[in-house]
């Protein structure tokens, strides 16, 4: 009964507290509860819920990205670093903000360190993502200190830094 009327009032925080969807329940939902769901799944760590809601997710309209980077985060939710790259590259390559970050984790935690470095310097300026991966950046490229790639970094970090500043300056 209590999953019933939080379901019936969208509260899927607390519905998922007393139960589950079926599958054909699923199917009946709107494309933001699917994507609330199958976040509440893998936080919960429901993976088999945060699954079914994704993919039930990916064919609707404008919302693929969004079902590739929820199956993506189960993946890395789950340590299964290989699956979650498929999925991770298609979010990222629909747009879907911070993909580009949580693809580079699947890549490190694969030992693709090149490719990594590289998926972490495209974290886009504008992502909350882009501090972290230019600190993984710096932790990845630390045992070749003088190398260019790195003091090119250091210099992209430091013109960053000097932005965000900029900004921050109240007159």
């Amino acid at each position: 009964a209590l999953y019933d009327a939080y379901a019936r009032l969208g509260r899927w925080d607390r519905a998922l507290e007393f139960g589950e969807p079926s599958y054909d329940a699923l199917q009946d939902l709107d494309s933001r509860e699917l994507a609330e769901i199958a976040t509440l799944g893998r936080a919960q760590q429901r993976w088999d819920l945060a699954r079914r809601a994704a993919e039930l997710l990916m064919p609707r309209d404008g919302w693929a990205a969004r079902a590739h980077y929820l199956l993506g985060r189960v993946e890395l939710a789950r340590e299964q670093y290989a699956a979650a790259l498929a999925p991770l590259e298609q979010a990222a390559a629909g747009g879907q903000a911070h993909a580009a970050y949580f693809l580079v984790a699947a890549l490190e935690h694969e030992g693709q360190p090149d490719k990594a470095l590289d998926a972490y310097r495209s974290t886009s300026p504008g992502d909350p993502c882009r501090p972290f991966a230019l600190a993984r950046v710096l932790a990845l490229t630390a045992n070749n200190s003088a190398t260019p790639k790195r003091q090119e970094l250091l210099a992209q970090l430091d013109r960053e830094i000097a932005a965000l500043r900029q900004r921050m300056v109240v007159p």
